[in-house]
């Protein structure tokens, strides 16, 4: 148990005792015991009487007189001997290099992985021969035996005693612990670990000055990031203790940030080391303390940096431990009184006053973390969009839990995204019953649950199945999931996503959280169609689908017939969330069409390439693809990221699921907005191109256009789009493995389209080309109207003359190169001979 918080926070238990033995102290009850005193500066004697035993009662350092500090000297070098630097070629390890021969060493044996053939080793080399310094510049693995045995022999054949070792050596991959494979955690060890060990193993029965490794004081407070730079460095420390023990000599230096040399400085991040409390140090300055340290013989184990700590506090709360108490100034009792001040007004608030004091609160904490007013704070923006990093949003979490006294990680942070999400998890983490109690069914069923759809949400689950239906239950407070067919697809593409896909940090947060949104979704409609069994009841009018090959007009001919009047829009943010949010009113989807816009938003701002190819816009039509896709049967999915597996599980599957999970959204949606019955639904997408006979049985009645152009266009413009959508997930991702997947699935596709044909009624297709969609939509809209027994209304005309008229036709012109994908115009004229045999080029 730890006794240390009885002292450290308020507590009326300690206040009671205290009192008492106060008193009692005073009236004599209780006498204090007996004791022996020692000079601060006998407190070696102090500790020897201790250890042997020879007192009674308590012994104490007093510090009545000052205490005499012993200065180290800066010892000399010797000039006969040579000193060996392992990464002593560049960065820090090359200001290393100049230091000792401004010191009087004349022999440096320098070596790294390239050894001097890089500009900055050759600009070292110059100067140290300025300098009267002979070197022997190597190239040599650290971690070789061999390679490093070598290296020994070539100093002994120098005729010249090895006199000090510095090891300089490291390599940063730095990434999430959930990241991490074995790889890359070896690729980090091996510099600094194994180099350190050998090196130990090849001087230990060499005469050494020193030898000293250069730590991190990332060894000192950790890092999220850098799981594996950490262990290294604390090998390194547990190495030079070692050393010490058998009477070695052994230095590690726990460096703070060096604005000018070695990674902080290449990299690019000495403001963001100031930020988080850990200022520049000069490599001058640096260098002159390893001098102090050199001549200490006390020194094994030791930081030297610029260190704030009440901006480190804000990462590492725990700094207002007693033993690091002293670093910080008096703004830990103004935290402290904030705490307080925050808990007796949350206490009496209402639900609505405390989520609006914690919304505040979060607003002034972040503020200050990015070094801006709270006023400049939009609420309704995630995180991201407003320029909290990773690195920022780690301290943003130590400051939340510093005021809040509540657990929240930063990736808890990044899951729910915006500040209002923020405060209704931490209100809901702090057992504020009022919130609970306020988590009230709406009329009409549509709206039940408390909680919007984009938060609170737990930190993005790992990519199983059990842990994401368990994510969307926790968000939804819902367990129906209804026919649970799905979870076999789910299951599937869980498992290639996790071991085929090669997702990147954001890649998995993105692609969980959209899984989640899908389950959310499903669960709310469960919930609504059980509560309102008349959704089953609605309705569908024969609808007109925009299908055909991907990048042949579809989207421009979808979305101008949707701006017609007299049918029904699939707007993105009806597809992103075909469930009505909690607390939505009938008829006011503000908040759904809200979160649609912060996912144009991300689009624009962090993936411009993808939006280039393909616009995603909240109050435009777009592919009811999002819609299939939350089966987890859809052939496209298996396109978003690299899954063979899941591509070969939706190959054994019919497509019946997903058109009954598609006309079944089309009911919820329509039952949602009653004026829309009896209006034809514009749906649009190249996932129908291999399923027109499930289609036509879905929808009876349908008139489909058939949208063509030259696959030798079609195919490598779709697979920029593709490679686009996939660099959003992932940070390895092969051009020529997307043209692969991206002629293969569409010849497959086009095969099955041509062999359905023979047994549909030729009049439910318009076949078109892209020319003319290009050219005279209008009249192709005309052509497709007529054939399913419309008219084109003067209404409806206007709205296409209005689209055509803001989407001028250079807005559908995209770049392409078969070279780039690893195609060839033979290789794709031989997967479509047959499309080419019946349709043209």
């Amino acid at each position: 148990m730890d006794v240390s918080t009885l002292f450290t926070a308020p507590s009326p238990l300690r206040a009671t005792h205290l009192t008492a033995i106060t008193e009692a102290i005073r009236t004599g009850r209780y006498r204090s015991l007996p004791y022996r005193t020692f000079p601060a500066h006998q407190i070696k004697q102090a500790f020897d009487c201790l250890q042997h035993s020879r007192h009674i009662g308590k012994i104490i350092v007093t510090f009545g007189e000052p205490v005499p500090l012993p200065r180290p000297t800066d010892p000399p070098l010797d000039p006969e001997a040579t000193y060996l630097i392992v990464g002593g070629l560049g960065g820090f390890g090359a200001a290393t290099a100049r230091h000792l021969a401004a010191h009087g060493a004349r022999h440096l044996t320098l070596i790294s992985r390239r050894g001097p053939s890089t500009h900055e080793a050759r600009t070292l080399l110059e100067e140290l021969r300025g300098l009267d310094t002979t070197v022997l510049a190597l190239a040599a693995d650290a971690t070789d035996p061999r390679a490093m045995r070598e290296v020994f022999e070539q100093i002994d054949s120098c005729g010249r005693r090895l006199a000090g070792v510095v090891h300089s050596a490291m390599v940063l991959d730095d990434a999430p612990l959930t990241e991490l494979t074995d790889e890359r955690i070896r690729t980090v060890l091996a510099p600094k670990t194994t180099a350190a060990h050998l090196l130990d193993h090849l001087t230990r029965k060499r005469r050494l000055d020193f030898f000293v490794v250069y730590s991190s004081l990332a060894a000192l407070a950790g890092n999220i990031t850098q799981a594996a730079y950490v262990a290294a460095n604390l090998e390194l420390e547990a190495l030079i203790r070692d050393r010490r023990r058998a009477g070695l000599p052994g230095l590690a230096v726990q460096w703070g940030a060096i604005g000018d040399a070695g990674y902080v400085h290449r990299a690019g991040r000495a403001d963001e080391m100031r930020r988080l409390g850990l200022g520049q140090l000069t490599a001058h300055d640096a260098l002159a303390a390893l001098n102090h340290l050199l001549g200490d013989p006390e020194a094994d184990i030791v930081a030297v940096g610029h260190i704030d700590g009440d901006l480190l506090r804000r990462v590492l709360p725990r700094l207002d431990a007693p033993r690091t108490a002293t670093m910080l100034t008096s703004s830990t009792q103004r935290e402290d009184d904030t705490r307080a001040r925050l808990r007796d007004t949350l206490a009496t608030a209402t639900a609505e006053e405390a989520a609006t004091i914690t919304q505040d609160t979060l607003t002034g904490l972040l503020a200050r973390v990015l070094q801006t007013t709270p006023e400049h704070i939009d609420r309704s923006r995630r995180l991201d969009q407003l320029g909290a990093d990773s690195l920022l949003t780690v301290e943003f979490a130590a400051a939340i839990r510093q005021i809040f006294e509540s657990e929240i990680s930063a990736m808890e942070i990044l899951s729910l995204g915006t500040l209002p999400a923020i405060a209704s998890q931490l209100l809901t983490r702090l057992d504020y019953d009022r919130i609970a109690d306020s988590k009230q069914d709406m009329d009409g069923g549509m709206s039940i649950n408390a909680v919007p759809n984009f938060g609170p949400r737990p930190p993005s689950p790992p990519l199983y199945t059990a842990d994401l239906l368990a994510a969307a239950t926790a968000e939804t407070g819902l367990d129906d999931f209804g026919d649970r067919r799905f979870v076999d697809g789910l299951t599937a593409f869980a498992d290639a996503l996790r071991t085929e896909a090669k997702l990147s940090r954001i890649g998995h947060l993105m692609t969980a959280a959209d899984i989640v949104r899908m389950l959310v979704n499903r669960l709310r409609y469960v919930r609504d169609r059980a509560a309102h069994p008349e959704i089953d009841d609605e309705r569908i009018a024969p609808p007109i689908v925009v299908a055909g090959l991907p990048r042949t007009g579809t989207s421009k001919l979808q979305r101008m017939m949707s701006a017609d009047p007299g049918v029904q829009r699939l707007e993105i943010w009806k597809l992103l969330n075909p469930a009505p949010f909690p607390a939505e009113r009938p008829g006011d989807p503000a908040a759904r069409i809200g979160f649609a816009a912060g996912v144009e938003r991300v689009l624009a701002t962090q993936f411009p390439d993808f939006m280039a190819a393909h616009a995603t816009e909240a109050r435009e039509p777009d592919e009811e693809l999002l819609l299939m896709e939350m089966t987890f049967e859809s052939m496209v999915s298996s396109l978003r990221a690299r899954v063979p597996s899941f591509r070969a599980f939706t190959q054994d599957r019919g497509s019946d699921a997903i058109y009954a999970w598609t006309a079944a959204m089309l009911r919820y949606l329509q039952w949602q907005d009653g004026g829309g019955r009896g209006r034809p639904w514009i749906l649009k997408s190249p996932a129908h191109l291999g399923s027109f006979p499930a289609l036509l049985e879905t929808f009876p009645g349908a008139t489909i256009v058939a949208c063509h152009r030259d696959p030798k266009v079609v195919i490598p413009s779709f697979a920029r789009l593709l490679e686009a959508g996939r660099r959003m997930g992932s940070d390895d991702v092969d051009p020529h493995e997307v043209g692969t997947d991206t002629l293969e699935c569409w010849a497959a596709q086009m095969r099955r389209n041509l062999a359905d044909r023979a047994s549909i009624d030729p009049e439910r297709i318009v076949d078109v080309q892209y020319e003319r969609v290009r050219d005279d939509a209008a009249g192709v809209i005309a052509d497709v109207y007529e054939r399913a027994g419309r008219g084109v209304t003067p209404e409806a005309a206007e709205a296409f003359a209005a689209y055509e008229a803001r989407r001028p036709p250079g807005h559908f012109r995209h770049e392409y190169s078969l070279e780039r994908f690893g195609l060839t115009e033979q290789r794709i004229e031989d997967a479509f001979a047959e499309y080419y045999a019946r349709f043209g080029r």
